[in-house]
């Protein structure tokens, strides 16, 4: 599935698109250049779940946040690895959470994890962002 963004109610309808398929866990995996509107989606699926404020993780790598599911508390991760080098250990920053029971984890950059990573302890989505002419798009793969 392919969408064209060129608003923040494009934004809400790819996010509406997307909600059926969220079975939890799930794993967004977000690849795309810096200000392709990574975050933004974050931000928007949380609103779907009562989340508090979302920020980009670039600076502190992780930040969790708490939503809510049907009543439930859901944690949610929310990685940016795009600082990381060859010799940092990206898989220490969320191997605590993937058989955590119920989770929304988002991982911007995720080219950099290890190649054999194993990712089964959720459901995956995996998203292409990309700049477009007028505004932005975004591709399920």
């Amino acid at each position: 599935m392919k969408w064209v963004i060129e608003s923040e109610e494009s934004w809400r309808q790819v996010v509406s698109d997307l909600m059926p398929q969220i079975a939890l866990p799930t794993l967004f995996l977000l690849q795309g250049p810096m200000g392709s509107g990574k975050t933004t989606f974050v931000r928007e699926v949380l609103r779907n779940f009562d989340a508090e404020e979302t920020t980009s993780p670039t600076f502190n790598l992780r930040n969790d946040y708490r939503a809510w599911n049907r009543g439930t508390l859901l944690p949610v991760y929310h990685l940016d690895l795009y600082r990381l080098t060859p010799d940092d250990r990206a898989t220490d920053l969320f191997d605590f959470f993937l058989d955590d029971g119920d989770f929304l984890a988002f991982v911007e950059w995720p080219e950099k994890l290890p190649l054999d990573y194993d990712l089964s302890g959720a459901q995956v989505i995996r998203l292409m962002f990309a700049h477009a002419d007028k505004g932005r798009t975004l591709e399920q793969s």
